[in-house]
């Protein structure tokens, strides 16, 4: 099987019909809130112009968040990374649709922080809060957090709204 992978800017609606139509059935889509893959490129640049280029648009893209109800609308099957921090954030790409959440910069610090000790521990506390989290919906799959009622607002209704993913 073939897994699209995005890095950093998100995918949206139009590219993920794209990818859908291409025969792609999974995506891996890393959206804006996470690495910025522009960020890295600007700070690797030497030209003045490409630097300038890259602080305009250092966070360009569409939030993970979207992107994920983007892919799933389209019928794909979504990995959900760039910008997870914590368990509350993996519960809320899962219940979003994401089959799975993945996690780096935070995984990375824990090792930084405290060894392979350290991020043993950070993956406990990520599995112990989605586990909290799904006996708080009343879920007792992930599969069942997807279809538990959520409440969205705010920045991310906006942009659903203007994709027209979700009722005004």
């Amino acid at each position: 099987p073939i897994i699209a992978k995005e890095t950093g800017c998100g995918l949206s609606v139009e590219a993920a019909r794209a990818i859908h139509r291409a025969g792609v059935k999974t995506v891996d889509t890393s959206g804006a809130g996470g690495t910025s893959w522009v960020g890295v490129e600007t700070e690797r640049a030497h030209d003045s112009r490409a630097r300038s280029l890259g602080h305009t648009l250092w966070d360009w893209g569409v939030p993970t968040a979207v992107s994920v109800v983007a892919c799933r609308a389209q019928g794909l099957k979504v990995i959900a990374t760039g910008g997870l921090r914590n368990g509350l954030d993996a519960a809320r790409a899962l219940a979003l649709g994401a089959s799975a959440a993945g996690f780096a910069a935070p995984v990375l610090r824990a090792h930084r922080d405290g060894g392979y000790d350290g991020v043993v521990a950070y993956l406990g506390s990520l599995i112990d809060a989605v586990r909290a989290i799904l006996l708080l919906c009343g879920a007792k799959t992930v599969a069942d957090l997807a279809r538990a009622p959520r409440v969205v607002t705010g920045e991310l209704r906006d942009w659903l709204g203007d994709l027209g993913l979700v009722d005004d």
